[in-house]
């Protein structure tokens, strides 16, 4: 992570000093069960090592946990990155750092990369990286986890349809699975798709 924080790092802790959980991850129902069809949508019952990228207070990050042996848990802000230790941890598994992808990008390859509901925050440019970062850290056999609002988010370029596109289209993986919703979307990707 950079000495002084970015804008998009400032702007994600003021809203997290308003708010310890401001999109409602522990309570909304909508939040658990996007939560349960994202890791229901996974092809593989366990994975090794996972790059989490945007765990916030680390709810979803729970989940992720039970399948995989190693993960690493990002964010950009401190104060979210603090919740999610306090919530893992009984976790020896789990880590949960501040960075901000794709500027900051861990070493060495994943069985799984999720990228839930940040691919807006990147910006076009960004995320055209993330997902080139992605593709390049991607084991052979692994998976990518996307999923994102699909509506028009105030002040952000991107809605979750632009995300998933922008994405497949410059990591080059296809699409192995995919759920769609008038809210939001989920896509599953590889480096092939699944043989019939």
């Amino acid at each position: 992570m950079r000495e002084q924080p970015s804008d998009l790092a400032a702007r994600f802790e003021a809203v997290y000093e308003k708010n310890r959980d401001p999109w409602g991850l522990e309570t909304r129902f909508y939040e658990r069960r996007k939560r349960a069809l994202s890791i229901a949508s996974l092809p593989r019952e366990r994975y090794g090592r996972a790059f989490e990228i945007g765990c916030s207070i680390g709810v979803m990050t729970e989940q992720i946990a039970q399948r995989v042996d190693d993960l690493l848990a990002v964010d950009v802000s401190p104060r979210a990155v603090a919740e999610a230790r306090g919530r893992l941890v009984s976790l020896a598994h789990v880590r949960a750092e501040c960075q901000e992808v794709p500027h900051d990008w861990p070493s060495g390859l994943f069985e799984l990369i999720t990228v839930s509901e940040v691919g807006f925050f990147m910006g076009a440019d960004g995320l055209k990286q993330a997902a080139g970062l992605t593709a390049a850290s991607l084991t052979q056999d692994g998976h990518v986890l996307l999923c994102h609002w699909r509506h028009p988010m105030s002040g952000w370029e991107l809605n979750g349809d632009d995300v998933h596109r922008i994405f497949i289209e410059h990591s080059g993986l296809k699409v192995i699975c995919e759920h769609l919703e008038r809210d939001f979307r989920i896509d599953v990707l590889a480096r092939e798709t699944m043989p019939r």
